[in-house]
């Protein structure tokens, strides 16, 4: 995994200025696992990826839960 998927997916955005001082926004595309330019994300991509990431987060916490039942 490249430098900017590696920074991009753990901090979920990524503004990068080149040396003219223009910058660009990358962001993490939780369906499809990859970075994307912000420009080129629309509406729909953007709702879609935001679902992929809530429901990675609340298996995650289902996984947790079913743990700690295990405990008890």
């Amino acid at each position: 995994m490249g430098g900017l998927q590696r920074l991009c997916k753990i901090y979920g955005r990524l503004q990068v200025k080149d040396k003219h001082g223009n910058s660009t926004m990358w962001v993490w595309d939780y369906k499809n696992d990859k970075p994307m330019l912000e420009s080129e994300m629309t509406k729909e991509t953007t709702m879609e990826s935001d679902k992929a990431k809530y429901n990675l987060i609340k298996e995650h916490l289902d996984k947790e839960n079913i743990l700690f039942g295990e405990l008890k």
